[in-house]
């Protein structure tokens, strides 16, 4: 509705129809490329014989065809005399008007209207321009000047950046590491190869106490004497395979204890006091001390 009420406003203003049956006539009696080179004089024709006529279609078709004349240029400002022409004889819109032009002003002062009529662009055209200022300032000499002596200064920050580095390098030594302080000279206590706690209790008649008491003291005598490892990581069949090389009196001996002990301490058998006092007796003969003896302190073995 907006688009018949402006367009009948502007027709209604237009001056009367050209007359254009003699500019079809030339067209027709012509070929396209001969159209070609004369289509500026033909628009001129047109647009002198009616002036306030638009003609700017006309008149860009045969700047067109004088720049590039041609059969395809003859053919556009055929084409475009006789969209002009026809335009030209068409009736006349119906004017509009004081009502329908009130009408139209305030349809286009709606909010929405009003808003599709601003420019969205400008805060960005505006923000261009003042980019494009800002950068020109650095065209000047005296910026020019500034960012060459910029430049001079960071190469020669980053060379003395470098040089200190070098030089905290080459500063550098390998610490030593610290020495490690032997270890003190101690000693330690031999094993406990005595049988006076085994003997005590065979005398409160506490008999498998005898016999685990006098297991503990007779390896602890054969740690002393290193005749097995320390630890006491044998079982008993491995100590008395062990002791075999140590003579068959020790080797009868460890398997007579080796025997009481089992079946004492593991099988839970009761012990009698002629229990306790073999076990005791094979004891000494592995080298148990007897009731009441002391050893000196046997110095700690170093293992590397």
């Amino acid at each position: 509705m907006i688009g018949a009420l402006l367009l009948s406003a502007r027709l209604a203003t237009a001056a009367p129809a050209p007359p254009c049956a003699a500019a079809l006539a030339r067209a027709d009696g012509l070929d396209n490329a001969a159209l070609a080179v004369q289509a500026p004089d033909l628009a001129r024709e047109l647009r002198s014989a009616a002036p306030d006529t638009p003609a700017d279609a006309v008149l860009a078709e045969a700047a067109r065809a004088a720049e590039e004349p041609g059969a395809a240029a003859g053919a556009r400002f055929r084409a475009a005399v006789a969209w002009h022409c026809a335009l030209a004889a068409a009736p006349r819109l119906p004017a509009a008007g004081a009502r329908e032009r009130e009408v139209a002003e305030e349809i286009l002062e709606r909010p929405a209207f009003r808003r599709a009529r601003a420019d969205p662009w400008a805060v960005r055209r505006w923000l261009l321009g003042l980019w494009e200022r800002f950068l020109a300032l650095f065209e000047t000499p005296e910026a020019q000047a500034y960012a060459r002596f910029s430049q001079v200064l960071f190469l020669a920050a980053a060379a003395a950046a470098a040089a200190l580095g070098a030089w905290a390098l080459l500063r550098r030594r390998p610490v030593a590491a610290p020495a490690t302080a032997a270890p003190p000279d101690r000693t330690s206590p031999a094993p406990d190869a005595r049988l006076d706690a085994a003997a005590a209790a065979a005398a409160r008649g506490e008999a498998a106490l005898a016999v685990r008491l006098s297991m503990l003291a007779a390896l602890g005598a054969l740690e002393r004497d290193a005749v097995v490892p320390p630890g006491r990581s044998l079982t008993s069949a491995e100590l008395v395979a062990h002791l075999r090389a140590a003579g068959a009196d020790r080797a009868q001996a460890a398997q007579a204890l080796c025997g009481l002990f089992d079946r004492t301490v593991y099988g839970a058998s009761p012990a009698s006091p002629a229990d306790a006092a073999a076990a005791l007796a094979a004891a000494r003969a592995l080298g148990s001390d007897a009731p009441g003896a002391q050893q000196p302190p046997r110095p700690l073995e170093r293992r590397p």
